[in-house]
């Protein structure tokens, strides 16, 4: 019985030194480089390899205030070329409501679903492109955050 009890303890302990180990890894990266897109793609690429399926990094143009894909991973290589074409137009194709990354970056309040169904996409998607996107990247769940450089930046 103890050696049952036990494993969870060691299990919990592997998962934080992962963790940890991320974070390491992704301070690591964000000093690699001054340039921010070569520093996000690292960042997004480490969250596909460690965690997640789908990275994505929007920032605010200082000028115009808007919304742009700045950096991406996908687990599968094959859709990174997908990513780069998805261009800033999904981000503000607002035909069935606001993109959930605008609401974020407007807003500062976080964007969590943790189960991406066919309900959630009708639900969140803000357009029939948006919702096609999601489809093809295969969403199973999403969180978006806005982290702030100078307050002026999202990623999701």
């Amino acid at each position: 019985m103890e050696y049952r009890n036990e494993q969870p303890m060691l299990r919990s302990g592997d998962r934080t030194q992962e963790r940890l180990a991320l974070l390491v890894r992704a301070g690591e990266m964000f000093h690699r480089s001054l340039e921010v897109d070569e520093t996000l793609d690292n960042v997004a690429r480490m969250a596909v390899e460690s965690f997640s399926d789908l990275c994505l990094f929007d920032m605010i143009d200082q000028h115009s205030e808007r919304l742009y894909v700045t950096a991406g991973a996908h687990r599968d290589r094959s859709m990174d070329v997908l990513l780069k074409n998805v261009g800033s137009s999904i981000l503000y194709d607002s035909e069935f409501g606001i993109h959930p990354a605008v609401r974020v970056a407007q807003s500062g309040e976080p964007f969590f679903v943790p189960v991406f169904d066919e309900a959630a996409i009708y639900q969140h998607a803000a357009s029939a492109n948006h919702a096609a996107f999601m489809r093809r990247m295969g969403y199973r769940s999403r969180s978006s955050s806005r982290l702030s450089r100078t307050g002026t930046s999202s990623v999701r």
